[in-house]
């Protein structure tokens, strides 16, 4: 099994690192720290970030054109202009279930925005993962989760993928990209023996699973159709929350961590923790989607 050694990025200290996004279009990165409302971009040429502070919590991010973002927050999906700063309300998300927040999402390739949601108390059984169409309607695609987490397509957008925290394994869909139904869903990678918990994720263009693991320093690779382990990322901070592909080749792997729940003692062994790291695993990744509106 192939093992490469994750390096740091950009020095952070992010409570909960999360949600990269590689805009090939600017070149630049997005990511963002859930539990301080923040958003980041981030230029690997210039090593440095620009952030925007959001009103709530945010859980994802999608971009829409080369200066608008779509953030999904707690209870609503707000668009935040990188040029102005202006954020506008977009539509409302599980606004009558305070206790829960809006998770990881992404774009699929028409456009649409899937968003996942957690439930904060950790009661299982009350997240769900969203669709929202071009013209706004918001449907329940998936429903009962643990927590919705980390999803992906397949390289031929025939198949979707979605992380279940909580329970530790990845489910699969078949996926009409036509109108953004899921049929057959059906467990593909049970992860009970591994060490953490399954988090974010991302697919590269062989179809392989790229899952970060909280809590288990590391990401790693799996074939969906075997199940089995075929290379991993270390990373030197415990909580490992989300990958995703980027760079000119889209085989620059960005890496993002969290410091929440850390003792001091976990903090002095794991300096970096809350960093956004790199790494070269040898693969190229998938371009990330656009919204389209």
């Amino acid at each position: 099994m192939k093992i490469v050694k994750a390096q740091i990025e950009s020095e952070q200290q992010a409570t909960l690192g999360e949600g990269p996004v590689w805009d090939a279009a600017t070149g630049k990165l997005y990511w963002i720290d859930i539990k301080s409302k923040k958003v980041y971009r981030y230029d690997p040429v210039t090593k440095s970030n620009e952030s925007w502070q959001l009103a709530q919590m945010v859980g994802c991010i999608v971009v829409v054109t080369d200066e608008k973002i779509r953030c999904a927050l707690q209870d609503q999906i707000v668009e935040l202009n990188t040029t102005t700063g202006e954020q506008n309300f977009i539509t409302a998300l599980e606004a009558e279930l305070p206790d829960n927040r809006s998770n990881d999402g992404k774009a699929d390739a028409a456009g649409r925005f899937w968003v996942g949601t957690l439930h904060m108390p950790g009661e299982n059984g009350k997240a769900a993962l969203y669709r929202i169409e071009k013209n706004l309607s918001v449907s329940k695609a998936v429903a009962p989760l643990g927590m919705s987490n980390g999803l992906g397509w397949s390289p031929d957008n025939k198949t979707m993928y979605l992380v279940d925290t909580p329970a530790k394994h990845v489910l699969k869909f078949d996926f009409s990209l036509t109108d953004g139904l899921l049929t057959n869903k059906e467990v593909v990678l049970d992860l009970q023996n591994a060490a953490g918990s399954p988090d974010g994720m991302c697919v590269d263009i062989e179809g392989n699973l790229w899952i970060a693991f909280y809590g288990g320093k590391r990401v790693a690779c799996y074939n969906p159709a075997t199940g089995k382990q075929l290379a991993e990322v270390t990373v030197p901070a415990v909580n490992v929350t989300c990958c995703t592909f980027g760079g000119k080749d889209l085989d620059t792997m960005f890496i993002t961590t969290a410091r929440d729940g850390l003792s001091e003692d976990d903090l002095q062994t794991y300096p970096d923790s809350g960093s956004l790291f790199t790494a070269y695993p040898g693969v190229k990744g998938l371009p990330a989607n656009r919204v389209i509106i």
